[in-house]
């Protein structure tokens, strides 16, 4: 084998698809570009020989000393507070709410550590950060910290950064499926529930409402008078806005929680947060299991528009405020008993005979050993 030559890689005429251009070629040092996190054969465009050139003397300082080049040394909440500046403008307003609140974290771990620059945040200090979030909080929560940080660093990328060191790094999203209530559990929170959110959760169960969209309300959203069908007017997330029509009984329920509102100008006089510590305390005095949130009232209020009114997917998408049915169709839990019978009803139309129990019973063999 031959000896390696020392690390110089340098720019060179080459061809792609037949082209010119021009080709910064380092395979034969195929470890150090692997250390480096760097492809081993790049190319540029025909007069870019001065951006060929800066990739080249990057690579021999980051050979050199270790650490990603001097172009590349920013600090990460510039870098974050000018990628926020971006989200506020494209994005809604929760969403960059959400975004700055988990880029805010990772920025306290990184000050835990004395990092400042993104030439020290690694793919290795990111694996511990990613280690600690699974030990604070849920793991679909992790893929969305993740997920965001991912979005920062590969926005960065090209401007302000070689390459992302989130990548590969966001996790798997788990199945976080969730169902709606069982009969049982439904009829549980309308008769047995006695506290003063009582209205609320009737409400949601309702009308399908996210937490914040109830939250967003105002009087003047819910048009009982002029309409042949009362309707709450909802402010959905993007700034969307739709409209919902109100079943037999439910403006009775919506009065009652204008009539809670402080001053006339909030539906509630609680937050997202609020709101959940009153269904924790509740489902507890009821007994109901830990998975069902008020989100699981959404998805019973879908489940009931397709089993029971057999509302078209197009129009339950509509009510629900989607973007796409492939979402509307994560809500829908077909009934196991309207299965059933389907099947049955299927296989008559087909012509598979109706096995009896007695026939069962006399399919069975008989045990030997009785």
């Amino acid at each position: 084998m031959g000896k390696i030559p020392p690390f110089r890689p340098t720019p060179t005429p080459g061809t792609y698809k037949g082209q010119p251009c021009i080709e910064v070629n380092c395979r034969r040092w195929k470890t150090i570009m692997r250390r480096l996190r760097q492809p081993q054969r790049r190319r540029f465009a025909l007069g870019q020989e001065n951006e060929a050139s800066e990739y080249c003397a990057d690579l021999i300082v980051q050979h050199a000393t270790g650490r990603r080049s001097a172009r590349e040394a920013v600090v990460v909440r510039q870098l974050f507070s000018a990628f926020l500046e971006t989200v506020k403008a494209e994005k809604a307003d929760d969403t960059y709410r959400s975004y700055r609140n988990s880029l805010r974290r990772f920025e306290r771990y990184l000050d835990d550590y004395g990092v400042k620059s993104t030439a020290d945040v690694s793919p290795a200090l990111l694996k511990r950060y990613r280690a600690y979030l699974f030990t604070e909080i849920a793991p679909g929560s992790v893929v969305r910290y993740m997920a965001i940080l991912h979005a920062a660093f590969e926005w960065a990328s090209g401007d302000y950064l070689e390459f992302n060191p989130v990548a590969g790094l966001v996790p798997r999203a788990p199945d976080q499926r969730r169902r709606a209530l069982t009969d049982d559990e439904r009829d549980q929170i309308i008769a047995d529930c006695d506290s003063r959110a009582r209205p609320l959760w009737l409400f949601m169960l309702s009308t399908g409402l996210r937490t914040v969209e109830v939250v967003r309300m105002e009087p003047r959203d819910a048009v009982f008078d002029g309409s042949p069908t009362p309707f709450v007017r909802v402010h959905g997330k993007g700034g969307k806005e739709r409209t919902v029509p109100m079943l037999e009984g439910v403006p009775e329920l919506a009065e009652g929680l204008l009539a809670i509102a402080p001053g006339g100008n909030l539906v509630l006089p609680w937050g997202r947060h609020r709101i959940w510590e009153l269904w924790k305390a509740d489902r507890g005095k009821l007994k109901l299991s830990e998975e069902i949130t008020p989100h699981c009232f959404r998805h019973d209020f879908a489940t009931f528009l397709c089993n029971e009114t057999e509302m078209p997917l197009t129009e339950v998408r509509d009510v629900m405020g989607h973007s796409s049915i492939k979402i509307t169709e994560r809500y829908l839990h077909p009934d196991r008993a309207q299965l059933r019978s389907g099947l049955a009803l299927r296989a008559r139309q087909i012509g598979i005979p109706r096995v009896s129990e007695k026939d069962s019973e006399d399919a069975t063999p008989a045990n030997p050993a009785g």
